[in-house]
């Protein structure tokens, strides 16, 4: 009975019908459904740092003030990067229905961080297509797996979809297919773990931010996401806490991104909120072709987080910019655990 994984239904939260936003009688009320599709996003620990407003003919983003990592994510970039996700989908949505007009960043703001302006949100009679639909599914299915990749090479013209995906003047985006520079990214994400693991408010921060596969939070990382019995999930947050177990999870990590057939790096010139903000907005366009045509996506920021280790990520691959994100990239056994989410109405705020 130890071992058997049981998991709380967050699908449900991906089920609703992409239909149902014509059935929307009002602008508040369309801009809302859109919202269903921003929540999916990914966020570090699984916190959902943002807040919505919604408006007339637009949709204010603020921080989430109550969801800041001062251990895990010291500077915020891994904070702008969520919330350049979470607007992606929402821009992406916008799109799909044919209202999006336009984002504005709001770089000098404490806590507003962008407003996402719609266009003829009742009168624009733009359909489903089956490209739409399939868009739609991939925002839904995305998902951060974890665990070891498939020995499967990732086919040339896969490659050059999300090569024509990355294309900015602002971010530099390196696809890594060289075994032994993903070792090197593999072996700094190991060395990071150790020191981070090392630090007791660390290990507090993180075990706060993990439940059991029976609860019903719905922030947070569950076991069954980090493939935990549920008698582990009960007994993990506690070990985490109080033992350091970095040596154990660098061994894991170390596996995984090397058994990755891909990796994406993604670095920009300067270290600005702005910056973190299209990095998530371009990762998450990465995360959700990825999941069209079947690719498996992990995030692994560890060898991000500690600055010396950073600085020595930057000169052993031989970047010119400054590395800000890192997505592993193949293809793994199907699963459907997906982590949960605060309903939309829990992220409003008036």
């Amino acid at each position: 009975m130890g071992k058997k994984i049981i998991k709380t239904n967050y699908r449900n939260l991906r089920d609703f019908d992409p239909l149902s936003f014509y059935k929307q009688k009002n602008n508040y009320n369309r801009i809302y459904f859109l919202l269903k599709y921003a929540i999916l996003a990914p966020s570090t620990h699984n916190t959902q740092p943002w807040l919505f407003k919604i408006e007339s003919e637009n949709c204010k983003i603020f921080i989430d003030p109550n969801r800041l990592l001062p251990e895990s994510d010291p500077e915020n970039r891994d904070l702008y990067i969520s919330l350049g996700c979470s607007v992606q989908n929402l821009v992406e949505a916008a799109k799909i229905y044919g209202i999006f007009k336009s984002v504005s960043f709001y770089p000098k703001s404490k806590n507003l961080v962008a407003d996402i302006y719609f266009k003829n949100v009742l009168t624009n009679k733009k359909k489903l297509d089956k490209k739409s639909l399939v868009i739609i599914k991939a925002i839904k299915n995305r998902k951060n797996s974890r665990g070891f990749f498939i020995n499967k090479n990732i086919d040339k013209i896969i490659l050059n979809k999300l090569r024509h995906l990355s294309l900015s003047d602002v971010i530099q985006v390196d696809f890594i297919n060289k075994a032994e520079k993903i070792k090197i990214i593999a072996e700094l994400t190991s060395e990071s773990i150790l020191k981070m693991y090392g630090i007791k408010q660390f290990r507090k921060e993180l075990s706060s931010w993990i439940n059991n596969n029976l609860s019903k939070r719905r922030e947070g990382i569950p076991g069954y996401s980090l493939k935990f019995s549920t008698l582990v999930s009960f007994f993990f947050p506690f070990i985490t806490r109080n033992f350091n177990i970095g040596k154990l999870v660098a061994k894991l990590n170390y596996s995984s991104i090397n058994s990755a057939p891909l990796i994406c790096l993604l670095s920009t010139k300067n270290n600005t909120p702005e910056d973190w903000f299209k990095i998530g907005l371009l990762s998450e366009k990465i995360f959700i072709k990825c999941t069209q045509v079947g690719l498996s996506t992990s995030i692994s920021v560890a060898a991000l987080e500690v600055r010396s280790i950073r600085g020595l990520l930057k000169k052993k691959l031989g970047l010119m910019t400054n590395p800000q994100f890192i997505i592993n990239i193949g293809y793994m056994k199907p699963n459907n655990f997906y982590t949960p989410r605060l309903l939309v109405k829990n992220k409003l705020i008036k």
